[in-house]
Protein backbone atom coordinates (compact mmCIF):
# COMPACT_ATOMS: atom_id res chain seq x y z
CA UNK A 1 0.00 0.00 0.00
CA UNK A 2 1.91 3.40 -1.01
CA UNK A 3 0.82 6.65 0.24
CA UNK A 4 -1.46 7.48 -2.38
CA UNK A 5 -3.84 4.49 -2.39
CA UNK A 6 -3.93 4.56 1.36
CA UNK A 7 -8.17 4.21 1.97
CA UNK A 8 -7.84 6.91 4.92
CA UNK A 9 -6.00 9.28 2.43
CA UNK A 10 -9.75 10.80 2.04
CA UNK A 11 -9.61 11.53 5.57
CA UNK A 12 -6.53 13.51 5.75
CA UNK A 13 -7.49 15.34 2.79
CA UNK A 14 -10.99 16.03 3.97
CA UNK A 15 -12.36 16.00 7.34
CA UNK A 16 -12.69 12.32 9.14
CA UNK A 17 -15.73 12.51 9.10
CA UNK A 18 -17.15 9.05 10.72
CA UNK A 19 -16.97 6.98 13.89
CA UNK A 20 -13.62 6.20 14.95
CA UNK A 21 -12.18 3.28 17.22
CA UNK A 22 -8.45 2.59 18.27
CA UNK A 23 -6.58 0.30 16.96
CA UNK A 24 -7.10 -3.34 17.69
CA UNK A 25 -4.72 -5.94 19.54
CA UNK A 26 -3.99 -7.51 22.50
CA UNK A 27 -3.55 -4.33 24.45
CA UNK A 28 -5.56 -1.92 22.58
CA UNK A 29 -8.70 -3.77 23.13
CA UNK A 30 -8.63 -3.13 26.50
CA UNK A 31 -7.87 0.10 26.58
CA UNK A 32 -10.03 1.44 23.47
CA UNK A 33 -11.25 4.30 23.07
CA UNK A 34 -13.83 5.75 20.57
CA UNK A 35 -14.31 9.13 18.23
CA UNK A 36 -17.01 10.46 16.26
CA UNK A 37 -16.48 13.26 13.82
CA UNK A 38 -19.70 14.46 12.86
CA UNK A 39 -20.44 16.78 9.70
CA UNK A 40 -21.47 19.78 11.41
CA UNK A 41 -18.41 20.28 13.40
CA UNK A 42 -19.51 18.86 16.72
CA UNK A 43 -18.04 15.56 18.05
CA UNK A 44 -17.83 12.95 20.78
CA UNK A 45 -14.67 11.07 22.57
CA UNK A 46 -15.16 7.94 24.72
CA UNK A 47 -11.92 7.21 26.16
CA UNK A 48 -11.25 3.65 27.32
CA UNK A 49 -9.98 2.18 30.34
CA UNK A 50 -9.58 -1.51 31.58
CA UNK A 51 -13.38 -0.70 33.44
CA UNK A 52 -14.94 0.00 30.60
CA UNK A 53 -15.51 3.81 28.78
CA UNK A 54 -15.42 6.68 30.41
CA UNK A 55 -18.27 9.17 30.22
CA UNK A 56 -18.08 11.23 26.12
CA UNK A 57 -16.74 14.11 26.00
CA UNK A 58 -18.48 16.32 23.45
CA UNK A 59 -16.19 18.22 20.82
CA UNK A 60 -16.12 20.97 18.31
CA UNK A 61 -13.62 20.29 15.61
CA UNK A 62 -12.29 22.15 12.67
CA UNK A 63 -10.38 20.99 9.38
CA UNK A 64 -7.91 23.62 8.97
CA UNK A 65 -5.86 22.20 6.19
CA UNK A 66 -5.07 18.27 4.83
CA UNK A 67 -3.72 16.66 8.27
CA UNK A 68 -4.63 19.52 10.42
CA UNK A 69 -7.21 19.57 12.84
CA UNK A 70 -8.22 22.10 15.86
CA UNK A 71 -10.17 20.49 18.06
CA UNK A 72 -12.35 22.31 21.32
CA UNK A 73 -13.36 19.70 24.10
CA UNK A 74 -16.32 20.61 26.23
CA UNK A 75 -15.46 19.92 29.35
CA UNK A 76 -18.61 18.98 31.89
CA UNK A 77 -17.14 20.69 34.62
CA UNK A 78 -17.32 23.95 32.79
CA UNK A 79 -19.91 26.40 32.47
CA UNK A 80 -21.84 27.33 29.01
CA UNK A 81 -20.63 30.83 29.82
CA UNK A 82 -16.79 30.04 29.87
CA UNK A 83 -16.98 27.55 27.09
CA UNK A 84 -18.18 30.03 24.41
CA UNK A 85 -15.39 32.80 26.12
CA UNK A 86 -12.74 29.76 25.47
CA UNK A 87 -13.78 28.93 22.35
CA UNK A 88 -13.09 32.06 20.67
CA UNK A 89 -9.48 32.01 21.73
CA UNK A 90 -7.49 29.89 19.20
CA UNK A 91 -4.99 29.08 21.98
CA UNK A 92 -7.30 26.94 23.76
CA UNK A 93 -8.14 24.37 21.05
CA UNK A 94 -5.64 21.59 20.83
CA UNK A 95 -3.74 21.25 17.24
CA UNK A 96 -3.74 17.39 15.76
CA UNK A 97 -0.83 16.66 12.88
CA UNK A 98 -1.74 13.58 11.49
CA UNK A 99 -1.46 11.23 8.76
CA UNK A 100 -3.01 7.89 7.30
CA UNK A 101 -0.11 4.98 8.28
CA UNK A 102 0.10 1.33 8.62
CA UNK A 103 0.70 -0.08 11.83
CA UNK A 104 1.83 -3.69 12.77
CA UNK A 105 0.43 -5.40 15.71
CA UNK A 106 -0.43 -9.05 17.29
CA UNK A 107 -3.16 -9.22 15.03
CA UNK A 108 -1.66 -7.77 11.52
CA UNK A 109 -1.12 -4.82 9.45
CA UNK A 110 -4.16 -2.41 9.93
CA UNK A 111 -4.55 1.33 8.33
CA UNK A 112 -4.91 3.83 10.54
CA UNK A 113 -4.39 7.58 11.01
CA UNK A 114 -2.13 8.36 13.55
CA UNK A 115 -0.34 12.05 15.01
CA UNK A 116 2.93 12.80 12.48
CA UNK A 117 4.93 13.24 15.41
CA UNK A 118 4.21 9.88 16.73
CA UNK A 119 6.49 7.45 15.44
CA UNK A 120 7.19 3.72 16.24
CA UNK A 121 9.77 2.75 18.06
CA UNK A 122 10.51 6.18 19.14
CA UNK A 123 6.82 7.16 20.84
CA UNK A 124 5.29 3.79 21.79
CA UNK A 125 2.67 3.61 21.21
CA UNK A 126 1.57 5.52 18.51
CA UNK A 127 -0.93 7.81 19.26
CA UNK A 128 -4.13 10.27 17.96
CA UNK A 129 -4.46 12.97 19.75
CA UNK A 130 -5.70 12.34 23.26
CA UNK A 131 -5.33 8.31 23.06
CA UNK A 132 -2.75 5.88 23.62
CA UNK A 133 -3.08 4.15 20.07
CA UNK A 134 -3.66 5.42 16.11
CA UNK A 135 -7.46 5.10 15.13
CA UNK A 136 -9.16 3.05 12.32
CA UNK A 137 -12.57 3.71 11.05
CA UNK A 138 -15.44 2.05 12.36
CA UNK A 139 -18.19 3.33 10.22
CA UNK A 140 -18.19 6.63 8.07
CA UNK A 141 -22.30 6.92 8.65
CA UNK A 142 -22.81 9.35 10.79
CA UNK A 143 -25.99 10.99 12.46
CA UNK A 144 -25.07 15.25 11.98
Amino acid sequence: MTEDTHPYLWAVIGPPIGHWKTTSGTFENVMQSHFTFNQDGTGELCKGNAFGLDVPLPFRWRHVSPGELRVFVLYPDISETEHAMEIEDETNWDSISYMADVIHNDLGSTPVLRDIKSTFPDTFPISFWDTHFAITLKSDKVSR
